[in-house]
């Protein structure tokens, strides 16, 4: 009988630790309609009382103008999202900051990207895990 309580109690403490978490390890946030919102990198938001999560996935590509150089082309940020709603189907769609689509419809919904962060810099590699998203999710009107 003890093993089978300490059997529980184990798997009690291992569901509810990774509960407000994503898979990535980043924290889940609740997130309200029509508030703009950051993630970071992996990490996922669910929109309160409705079932519909939004993760960062990816980000598939930056060629933005660096803040240090003159360019010809502004370029562009390029993010994978996922979005979820309980029942339907997924659906991952790459945002873009410019000469793309910035924002994604599903099932009512419109994800748009309003910033991406950091900007890019021409000293050093690009830190993909750094980007940070700022978006807003709506409904359809």
């Amino acid at each position: 009988m003890k093993t089978c309580a300490s059997q529980l109690a184990i798997l009690l403490v291992v569901l509810f630790a990774g509960a407000g978490a994503s898979q990535s390890g980043h924290p889940r946030r609740e997130i309200v309609l029509g508030q703009p919102f950051d993630l970071e990198l992996g990490q996922s938001a669910v929109l309160v009382g409705r079932g519909f999560v939004v993760r960062f996935a990816s980000v598939a590509g930056d060629s933005r103008c660096p803040k240090d150089v003159i360019c010809i082309w502004e370029g562009s940020a390029d993010l994978v999202f996922v979005l979820k709603q309980r029942g339907a189907a997924t659906a991952t769609t790459t945002l873009r900051t410019s000469r793309g689509p910035g924002e994604a419809h599903y099932l009512g919904y419109v994800l748009r990207l309003l910033k991406v962060e950091p900007y890019p810099r021409t000293a050093g590699p690009k830190d993909w895990s750094q980007y940070v998203a700022t978006v807003v999710l709506t409904r359809e009107t």
